[in-house]
C-alpha cells in the first residue's frame, strides 16, 4: 500500500473482486491499480480519452444536423442554379419573387460537415457569443452551433428560399434535438447585408462572431463592411470565419484545413502597423 511499492504478486488483489460493483470505467481498471505510482500518466490518460469522446460526440452531432437537412439542400441546390450572379429583381415570374427581386452574388453553398466541425473547434464560440452567418443558405451551420454551443444565432440571406428552409429546419430538428436545443434563441434575416439599414439592426449589431461561406464575388463587397464591423465600437463582433474564400485585405490569426479565422486585435494591429510606417 506504500507509494512505490511492487506491483501485486498473482492472487493477491487490490482492484475490486469479480462479485464486486464494477468500475465505471472497466478500461482504466490497470490504471487505477497502479494509481499511487502513476498518478499523472492517469489523469493524462483519462483527458484524452476524455477529449477524443467529445470530439467523436461533437462529428456525431453535426452529422445527425446536416443528414436532417439533407434532403432540402438538395431541392435548394436546384432552385438557385439559374438565379445566381445576376440579377434576380430583372426576372419575371415567381422565381424572382422567391427570391426577393435582390441581386444574388454568390450561389447557394452548404457547409461540409467536415468543416462546421473545424469552425467549431477554431471559432471559439460559446454560450456568450452571438454567431451572425451572412449567405446561412438552410441554416446548418446557426442550428449546429446552436444546438452545441447553446449560443444565440443569426441566419441572414438574400434568399426567401433559403430563408424558409432554415425555418422550416429549426422547426423539424426541435421536434428531433427538444425543445431546448435553441433556448438562446435563433434569429431568421430576410435581408441584403449590403444595404446600410440592415447592419444597422440590433440582431446584426450585437453578433460577436461572423461565418462566411460565400462566393468572391460577394466577399470582396463584404470585406470593408467586415473590416468596419471589427474595429467600430458600434459592434461587437471579434471574431470573423471564412470558409475556402477568404478575405484578401486582412490579416489572419489562424488557418485550419480550409478555414481561417480573422480577430479585431490582430486587424487593429495592422491598422497600427501602417500608421507607424506613413
Amino acid at each position: 500500500g506504500r507509494v512505490g511499492a511492487t506491483p501485486p504478486r498473482p492472487g493477491r488483489r487490490r482492484w475490486p473482486r469479480a462479485d464486486a460493483q464494477a468500475p465505471s470505467r472497466p478500461g482504466l481498471r490497470l490504471f487505477d491499480a497502479f494509481e499511487p505510482r502513476l498518478g499523472p500518466g492517469v489523469d493524462r490518460a483519462r483527458g484524452a480519452m476524455s477529449a477524443a469522446a467529445g470530439e467523436d460526440a461533437l462529428e456525431r452531432r453535426v452529422a445527425e444536423i446536416c443528414d436532417e437537412l439533407q434532403a432540402a439542400c438538395d431541392e435548394l441546390e436546384d432552385a438557385h442554379h439559374e438565379a445566381t450572379l445576376f440579377m434576380v429583381g430583372e426576372e419575371e415570374g415567381e422565381e424572382a419573387a422567391a427570391h426577393g427581386g435582390a441581386a444574388m452574388l454568390s450561389p447557394f453553398l452548404p457547409t461540409r460537415p467536415g468543416d462546421l466541425v473545424d469552425f467549431l473547434r477554431i471559432g471559439g464560440v460559446g454560450a456568450s457569443d452571438v454567431l451572425l452567418d451572412i449567405g446561412c443558405g438552410d441554416g446548418r451551420v446557426a442550428l449546429a452551433v446552436a444546438a452545441v454551443r447553446h449560443c444565440a444565432v443569426v441566419g441572414l440571406d438574400i434568399s426567401k428560399l433559403c430563408i424558409d428552409a432554415a425555418r422550416s429546419a429549426e422547426a423539424a430538428l426541435t421536434v428531433k434535438l427538444g425543445a431546448d436545443a435553441f433556448a438562446a434563441g435563433v434569429t431568421w434575416l430576410h435581408a441584403d447585408f449590403l444595404k446600410e439599414e440592415v447592419r444597422a439592426l440590433e440582431s446584426v449589431r450585437a453578433a460577436t462572431v461572423l461565418y462566411l461561406y460565400v462566393y468572391p464575388t460577394l466577399i470582396e463587397k463584404l470585406e470593408p463592411l467586415v473590416r468596419d464591423m471589427l474595429l467600430n465600437d458600434g459592434f461587437a463582433l471579434a471574431r470573423v470565419v471564412t470558409v475556402e474564400y477568404h478575405l484578401k485585405t486582412l490579416p489572419h490569426a489562424q488557418e485550419h484545413h480550409r478555414l481561417r479565422l480573422y480577430d479585431a486585435a490582430s486587424v487593429a494591429a495592422e491598422g497600427k502597423t501602417e500608421e507607424g510606417l506613413d
